[in-house]
C-alpha cells in the first residue's frame, strides 16, 4: 500500500488534555480526550472564544514585531474535565431522537 507515518511536533497541535502553549504555532486543537458530544461542543466553543481573543489582540497590536504571545491562556475545559470518570448517559432510542 505504500503507507508511512511520521511524527509531528506537538507545538503545532493541542487539545483539552494537553493544550498548546504557543498560540503563534498551534494550528489544530482536538477534543479526543473528552467523552460526550455535548461536552466537546461546549468546551470547543469556549476554546474558539479564546482563539478569537488571541487573533483580535494580534490585529490590534501596533508594533513592528512579527510574533506576539497572547498574555492570556486557554480556558480550562469545563465539561470535558473529568468526563472519563463520570457515568455515561444512556443512549436515546433512534425514534426518540427524530421526534420534532
Amino acid at each position: 500500500m505504500g503507507l508511512g507515518f511520521r511524527f509531528f511536533d506537538t507545538a503545532y497541535f493541542g487539545g483539552f488534555c494537553q493544550p498548546s502553549r504557543d498560540l503563534n504555532k498551534v494550528c489544530t486543537m482536538h477534543a479526543n480526550c473528552c467523552v460526550g458530544l455535548e461536552n466537546k461542543v461546549h468546551d470547543i466553543e469556549i476554546m474558539l472564544d479564546d482563539w478569537q481573543k488571541y487573533v483580535k489582540s494580534r490585529v490590534n497590536r501596533t508594533t513592528t514585531t512579527t510574533t506576539y504571545e497572547y498574555n492570556g491562556s486557554w480556558t480550562v475545559p469545563q465539561l470535558c474535565r473529568g468526563s472519563f470518570n463520570r457515568p455515561r448517559a444512556t443512549k436515546k432510542k433512534i425514534g426518540q431522537a427524530r421526534k420534532t
